[in-house]
């Protein structure tokens, strides 16, 4: 069983890896056991 949480459309003002936490910088914050952090992008297509 998977227990994943995505997060969208929120800056983040600081990891603590020691803590496990992020904050936002609206001020929020979670923790986590395992984190993976996306920055913006644009997909392309690739021919072959």
């Amino acid at each position: 069983m998977s227990n994943i949480e995505t997060i969208r459309g929120n800056s983040v003002n600081k990891i603590n890896a020691e803590a496990h936490t992020v904050e936002f910088q609206n001020g929020d914050g979670v923790a986590y056991h395992k984190l993976l952090l996306v920055t913006a992008g644009i997909g392309c297509h690739l021919v072959s």
